[in-house]
């Protein structure tokens, strides 16, 4: 059976962050879409380090819901990532 987003995710505070990728270099995203599986995880390593950084929490973990999109509103190829992210890192249970 599978699980809502709800019984995973813990009642913290969360943004909504657009990734995008330069007009220059899409061309190479379309011509290898295997390219694109690197999108996510660039995405979610470049918030974690962000607010463990900011925050100046050593070791805590972040997480988020990514999503890849590969066209635009004019149905252009547009390859970027809508992601649902914790608004800080958890280290031992607790928040920052």
């Amino acid at each position: 059976m599978e699980k809502k987003i709800e019984e995973i995710v813990k009642p913290v505070k969360h943004v909504h962050i657009t990734f995008t990728i330069p007009k220059l270099l899409r061309a190479y995203f379309r011509r290898n879409r295997k390219l694109l599986t690197f999108l996510p995880k660039s995405a979610n390593y470049a918030v974690s380090e962000y607010f463990k950084q900011s925050l100046q929490v050593e070791g805590g973990m972040g997480g988020g819901i990514y999503y890849v999109q590969t066209y635009g509103s004019y149905y252009n190829y547009h390859p970027h990532i809508h992601a649902i992210v914790c608004a800080g890192v958890e280290k031992e249970g607790v928040f920052y």
